[in-house]
């Protein structure tokens, strides 16, 4: 028998034999002989007949047909599902109607619902052991420019809030408070103030009026708050209206522009600027980005701004007599031509040495030396 054991890498892979057609005849009745049984085939030893020129005879195997692999299907991400879940853990409101086509979408719903819910957390954990007073002027610090409006709104509101019915009955100076300010707001000088409340004692009718005032001095307050909070988002509209527009007009004077300072400026060139004021090259923690040149300013603000006085020396930013933009290059070429003369008089000077080329000694010619610096 010709043994060819194959597989034989642990116990889970079966060993096979190689045999001929003749001891494949011989083989079985002993196998028949040994078990006088019908044959178990678990047990019978692993063989593969060999056909009559010693190939492998795979006639009694049926052809294994290659199954066809299907492509996977592509699913599409499901950011509303991503939405809900974030929504529901961080317990900020989602509608039904709202839907999140796109990952910039999904972004701009965690920036706009999540981040704000938890850094109003934040705010709120800081600010909660301040007076109500406190609170109320953090909470309307970006609403009023003027620090002096803004303490006496925070002041005044929190004490029209405080003060009660039962407060004014039994407390004097909180009645001519409240009459006060309520004949301020309508104009009256102080002097007036005095004599009309005045008169409201002497009619016994300061309490009552009080009682009344309060509560028309606390929406006019929160009115007030509203107009100012109105008038500041509409002022920060206007703002980036007239910053896009500002920036539509730049990027239509780099298009329309044919040279600066004397330079021609080509489409390539133009493309090249557009790209360093448009492309956003770094954003920061607060999510605000930054172009190339916005971005080497944060991190190099005293080297750029030593750069510009620089360039705005050599003329680079200068402006004529007109209020026109002229900048003047003619020292940045002096420069230029200046480091080009030492270089060409170093390659003079070079040239009156003697070079061996080629074999031959002779002296290369300042023609010579040029075109050699430009193949370089």
């Amino acid at each position: 028998m010709i043994n060819r054991s194959f597989f034989d890498l642990d116990n889970d892979v079966p060993e096979f034999t190689l045999i001929t057609p003749e001891e494949n005849n011989k083989y079985a009745p002993i196998i028949e002989e040994e078990t006088n049984e019908q044959v178990d085939q678990s047990q019978q030893p692993n063989l593969i007949v060999l056909d009559e020129e010693n190939e492998l005879d795979l006639s009694g195997f049926a052809p294994v047909e290659d199954t066809p692999v299907e492509p996977p299907v592509a699913t599409k991400t499901n950011f509303r599902a991503m939405a809900e879940h974030l929504a529901e853990k961080y317990g900020v409101d989602l509608s039904d109607d709202e839907k999140f086509e796109s990952a910039d979408e999904l972004d701009a719903f965690v920036e706009e619902k999540i981040l704000e819910k938890k850094l109003n957390e934040k705010w709120q954990e800081q600010i909660k052991d301040l007076s109500p007073e406190k609170k109320l002027m953090f909470e309307l610090k970006d609403v009023f420019d003027d620090e002096v409006t803004l303490k006496m709104v925070a002041e005044d509101l929190t004490e029209f809030n405080s003060l009660t019915d039962e407060d004014l009955e039994n407390d004097r100076e909180a009645v001519n408070f409240i009459l006060a300010k309520k004949y301020l707001s309508l104009g009256r000088t102080n002097e007036e103030v005095k004599e009309m409340i005045e008169h409201d004692e002497a009619l016994d009718k300061a309490v009552e009026k009080a009682k009344k005032f309060r509560g028309e001095l606390i929406t006019l307050y929160n009115n007030t708050i509203e107009k100012a909070k109105q008038k500041k988002q509409q002022e920060i509209l206007d703002k980036q209206a007239a910053e896009k527009k500002q920036f539509e007009e730049l990027i239509a004077s780099i298009d329309n522009m044919t040279e600066l300072g004397g330079l021609t400026i080509n489409k390539r060139h133009k493309d090249a600027m557009k790209d360093i004021l448009t492309k956003t090259v770094y954003v920061d923690e607060n999510k605000k980005k930054y172009n190339s040149f916005g971005y080497k300013q944060l991190k190099h603000k005293k080297e750029i701004e030593t750069a510009i006085a620089l360039y705005d020396a050599l003329g680079l930013f200068n402006i004529d007599d007109k209020g026109n933009f002229k900048p003047d290059l003619s020292k940045l070429s002096k420069l230029t031509e200046n480091k080009i003369k030492k270089g060409l008089d170093s390659m003079i000077e070079n040239s009156q040495s003697s070079v061996t080329v080629g074999g031959d000694n002779r002296v290369i010619s300042l023609i010579d030396a040029l075109e050699s610096a430009n193949k370089k």
